[in-house]
């Protein structure tokens, strides 16, 4: 977590004196009710359990504080035993929470984050394959885009019809090739920064959908630099132009 907290710091300075850890006691309390918490969770509830302060994820629609965590399974008993853990609470409409698949780890100590309907477990959906890629994923797209004014979205037409060409590491060489220096440890999704411009690319963790966003604040960068992405996508990608104020 010190290098998700310094890329934080980077970004906007004094962040790291709004997270608030959650006491190690509390960690011992969601340990017992729903066994073995990865590594990359603890880490979390050690920097930011008790409060994410001014660190928004998912746009703000993601509460992925501990609010007593340890007494859901009493009021769930599907989650007793069960592979899934239950990381936070989803503010978004769709109105699925957020839990940690111990069933498909990543790296050393991490495992797939999905969606899935807090009452019965059912209806799971992929979305980073670990916690601390969808962290690094939301520090870029919390702090870094915004400080550009100017952003093109780009995303498939139609998932279905993406031609061969249309595939993620494109969008990575072409960032290369335009002096974007890529952000570690996120391996499918990606993030690149450049002193006047950064790139975000979000992937599924299952197939090889993805969408990205390129932000800068000159218009014209942009404009000479999205139809080199385009040419090396082919024509199944588009994108719509979105200026903050």
């Amino acid at each position: 977590m010190e290098e998700l907290v310094s890329l934080m710091e980077k970004y906007s300075e004094g962040i790291a004196s709004t997270l608030q850890p959650i006491a190690p006691a509390d960690i011992d309390r969601l340990a017992e009710a729903f066994g073995a918490l990865p590594g990359a969770y603890v880490r979390f509830l050690r920097t930011m359990g008790a409060s994410t302060g001014r660190f928004q994820i998912e746009e703000g629609q993601a509460d992925l504080k501990n609010d007593d965590n340890w007494e859901l399974p009493e009021m769930f008993t599907w989650m007793k035993n069960s592979p899934f853990l239950y990381i936070g609470q989803d503010n978004s409409p769709n109105a699925l929470d957020y839990f940690m698949d111990r069933t498909q780890p990543s790296g050393l100590d991490d495992c797939m984050v999905v969606n899935m309907v807090l009452a019965d477990g059912s209806m799971p959906e992929a979305l980073y394959v670990g916690l601390e890629e969808m962290l690094f994923y939301n520090v870029f797209q919390s702090l870094r885009l915004p400080q550009f004014r100017h952003h093109l979205a780009f995303s498939p037409s139609r998932i279905s019809e993406l031609s061969s060409r249309s595939k993620p590491e494109k969008v990575c060489a072409a960032a290369e090739a335009l002096g974007f220096v890529r952000i570690p440890p996120a391996t499918r999704c990606a993030l690149y920064d450049r002193e006047d411009a950064a790139l975000l690319m979000y992937q599924t963790p299952k197939v090889d959908a993805f969408r990205f966003v390129l932000a800068t604040n000159d218009p014209a960068e942009l404009d000479r630099m999205a139809p080199l992405f385009l040419a090396e996508l082919g024509p199944t990608m588009t994108y719509r132009r979105e200026v903050s104020s």
